[in-house]
This record gives structure tokens, C-alpha cells and sequence, in this order.
């Protein structure tokens, strides 16, 4: 039997010349799409996550030489090399007016970009537990809040109250922090401690708690300073527990009536209870009413 000749390397793989055509392919099959690829101008994944970590860290001049260093940019490289120089910039013209540093880069994170805010309240709390100081006028543990990791604020914002016992601003800001991991009940007691203390508490994160101070004005016609009637309000109207009677130093007309709740509470005699809600009456006939009201 005659010997068959031996395919070539092409035929051995179903190609019959260099030249031959492709299989044509059926009409009911697509092509397959092509691998997805970077674009030449794209940075890699890892150099932009980079520089966006030192943005978010305040590091302006940090994020602006990786961004240069990774050689042609896309679009969004481009955007992102602008923000870290107007950033840049910003920060200088905040440190001319703040001479401290870390004051200048806490001004500035109300002009941050959302998506940058979180990670600048993070190296803001750093700063500020490394200094031991408030930067911006809030503490590392506020800080830490405002970044959203409230439980872990709320530890720190106890530590810190320890070192400034029963200050106004911590306090309100424990009661934020409380607020945001759904501790109402403990959020409520800490906001009740800072308005005794004198503490606004219009911008609080409790909305009900943040209304108080109009309610005293629209609804009771409260005469002077409004915040000092909101520890009395807010115990009338049920927003703060009835148990919730601390001994306060009336320095307003609001806390005296609030101090008078607490007397009326405490009273031992019917005469007692009488002389103290007259003097309520007399303060604020539409609170003392609405007082009666919930008994």
C-alpha cells in the first residue's frame, strides 16, 4: 500500500494555507466581544486608590505628586489632579488666616467633596487625640461621629467627658453619637444634660430634640432665651423622660421653671405643690398648662 503523504503543521490543525479564510460562523452565533482593556491613558486600579486615600487624609500635596507620577492621565485623573491642587491651594490661603496647621485643614473639610468627607473627619479625630485638643471646636470622639463610626465615638466622647465633666458641647455630641447606633433613650438623657448646661441644640442630630427650641417660642411664646427653656419643654411635651430630674442652678427663666418642675415633683405637702405651681403659673401660663394637661 503507497505510503499517504504526511500532513504539514498547518493541515495537522485544519488549516489548509496560510491564506485560507476563516470558518465563516453561522448566522445565529455573535461574536465574541472582545477583552475588556485599560486604556493607555488609564492609571492602574492601585495608583488611583492611592492618591484618593491621600485626599481623603488631607495629604493634598501627597495626592498631587502621585497623580503626576503616573504618566498620562484619563479624564477622571485629570478632575482629580485639579481638586487636590485647588485643595492645595484652599488649604495655603486657610493657613495664612489660621497659622495653626490643623486648624486650617479642619475649616476646610466644610468645602470638601462628600465623597472626601469621612476620611477627613478620620485624620481630623487622629490629629486631635494625638494633640489633645479640639480641632475646628470638636473633639477626636466628635470627629469620629461625623466620619460614622459612632460606636467608637461614643466610647471616646465618654472618655473625654471624664476629663471635662459635664461640658455642654460633649455632652450634646455624646447625644449625636448615641443617636446615630439607635440609643435613644441614652441619646436623650445626654442632650437634657447639655441644654441645662447651656448647649444649643437646634442643629442635634434627634430632630424632635432639634424642634424644642422653636416649639418654646411658636407654641409657649417663651419670653428671652430660648434655649434655656428647652430642658422644660422638652420635659412637658414627653421628648425627655419624666425620671430625668437633675438639680440645676436656674441662671434663666426657662430653668426656673424647669427647677420648678423639679420642686413640684419632690413637694412633700399640698401646700408645698400649690406655692410651686403658682410661681409656674406666673412664669408661663400656656407651658404650666399644657403641664397640667399630662398628669
Amino acid at each position: 500500500m503507497p505510503n499517504s503523504p504526511k500532513p504539514s503543521q498547518l493541515e495537522l490543525f485544519g488549516i489548509e494555507s496560510l491564506e485560507a479564510a476563516p470558518p465563516r460562523e453561522s448566522e445565529d452565533e455573535a461574536p465574541a466581544p472582545a477583552p475588556l482593556q485599560l486604556t493607555f491613558f488609564e492609571p492602574a486600579v492601585g495608583l488611583r486608590g492611592e492618591w484618593r486615600r491621600a485626599l481623603a487624609s488631607l495629604d493634598f500635596e501627597g495626592a498631587r505628586r502621585m497623580i503626576l507620577a503616573a504618566g498620562p492621565l484619563d479624564a477622571s485623573a485629570v478632575e482629580e489632579l485639579e481638586l487636590a491642587e485647588s485643595l492645595l491651594a484652599r488649604f495655603k490661603s486657610l493657613h495664612d488666616a489660621l497659622p495653626d496647621a490643623n486648624e486650617a485643614l479642619a475649616a476646610l473639610v466644610s468645602e470638601l467633596p462628600k465623597w472626601l468627607v469621612p476620611g477627613a473627619h478620620r485624620r481630623l479625630a487622629a490629629l486631635a487625640a494625638e494633640l489633645g485638643r479640639d480641632l475646628g471646636e470638636a473633639s477626636s470622639g466628635r470627629h469620629l461621629d461625623l466620619a460614622g463610626e459612632s460606636a467608637e465615638a461614643t466610647a471616646v466622647l465618654r472618655r473625654e467627658l471624664l476629663d471635662r465633666p459635664g461640658h455642654p458641647r460633649l455632652l450634646s455630641h455624646l447625644g449625636d453619637a448615641y443617636f446615630r447606633t439607635n440609643d435613644a433613650d441614652a441619646a436623650r438623657q445626654a442632650y437634657l444634660a447639655a441644654a441645662l448646661g447651656g448647649a444649643s441644640l437646634v442643629s442635634v442630630a434627634d430632630l424632635e430634640v432639634a424642634d424644642l427650641e422653636e416649639r418654646a417660642t411658636v407654641v409657649y411664646e417663651v419670653r428671652g432665651d430660648a434655649a434655656g427653656w428647652v430642658p422644660a419643654v422638652g420635659i412637658v411635651e414627653g421628648v425627655f423622660a419624666r425620671g430625668l430630674f437633675p438639680d440645676v442652678q436656674p441662671t434663666s427663666e426657662g430653668l426656673r421653671f424647669f427647677q420648678g418642675l423639679v420642686l413640684e415633683r419632690r413637694a412633700r405637702t399640698h401646700a408645698e405643690r400649690v406655692a410651686v405651681r403658682r410661681a409656674l403659673l406666673k412664669s408661663n401660663p400656656r407651658l404650666f398648662e399644657r403641664y397640667l394637661e399630662t398628669l
